[in-house]
């Protein structure tokens, strides 16, 4: 090859590195397996990048999937991910862009996927980044249930739907977004109360009513609902009653330790403020 031909080979070779973008590691869509029923599994999604997550379905399956984004409140609309199905061939099945659950206005928001397989084969739910500041954006992803489908289980798919449309509206923060969001709220728990009414899904929808009426300054109105979504945890499951009765404890022996020696705990705190 001559000195001529060499020259034009590196030419063109640097125009190419120049013009075509590198993609790293961090920035390619990453593969991942759907934990176990019951099981769950943290993540850190990256600004600018879509996970998928895989699964294989029987034709009539429920698949029922939580998304729990760390660190963003029902009022970070701009940060709220986006979640995706795709069914076997890349056809949709279900898209959520706004949470369906919060179980206060600063935590446990909840981007819940639900539906009922149409056929089998593999599915993939995509846990994308669309405005998120942040470089990473933490996440924790359930599988709630992964099993054959029961005569509920529509009334259950139905109402997830309507509690994202609901917090989606809610999302517009007036008055009317408020109200028309509690509308679709209650129609949604009235719809789980009818057929399903151990679900405890209820007291999310509860927890979520109640945000929607601190939003509103509904201090009273937030309180009774909290209090009614309590007493259905507690009574879901003993383990929420277990874990109720010792944070309480808990909560109780601080305020002893507090009221025993202020002093000694503003001084903890002030060193550690410090430090």
């Amino acid at each position: 090859m001559t000195r001529a031909a060499w020259r034009t080979l590196a030419l063109a070779v640097t125009a190419w590195l120049t013009l075509t973008p590198l993609v790293s590691a961090q920035d390619r869509p990453l593969s991942l397996d759907l934990p176990p029923e019951g099981s769950f599994r943290s993540h850190q999604l990256a600004n600018g990048v879509t996970d998928h997550w895989h699964l294989g379905a029987a034709a009539g399956q429920l698949v029922d999937v939580a998304i729990e984004p760390i660190g963003i409140t029902l009022n970070d609309t701009l940060a709220w991910p986006r979640v995706t199905v795709f069914g076997p061939g890349g056809t949709p099945v279900d898209d959520a862009t706004a949470p369906a659950f919060t179980l206060s206005i600063d935590t446990g928001l909840q981007f819940i996927v639900s539906f009922v397989a149409a056929s089998g084969g593999d599915y993939e739910i995509r846990v994308a980044a669309e405005h998120q500041a942040a470089p990473q954006l933490p996440y924790r992803l359930t599988t709630r249930r992964h099993v054959a489908t029961s005569d509920t289980d529509q009334v259950h798919v139905t109402a997830i739907r309507l509690a994202r449309e609901a917090l989606q509206t809610n999302a517009a923060n007036t008055p009317e977004a408020h109200q028309t969001g509690l509308r679709k709220l209650e129609s949604a728990r009235a719809l789980l109360q009818d057929r399903t009414p151990e679900d405890e899904d209820i007291a999310a929808l509860l927890n979520t009513m109640a945000a929607v009426h601190y939003q509103m300054s509904e201090g009273a109105a937030g309180q009774a609902l909290d209090l009614r979504a309590l007493e259905r945890w507690r009574a879901a499951d003993p383990m929420h009653a277990h874990a109720y009765d010792e944070a309480e404890r808990l909560w109780i022996g601080l305020g002893a330790i507090e009221q025993a020696a202020p002093d000694r705990i503003v001084a903890a705190r002030a060193s550690a403020w410090r430090a």
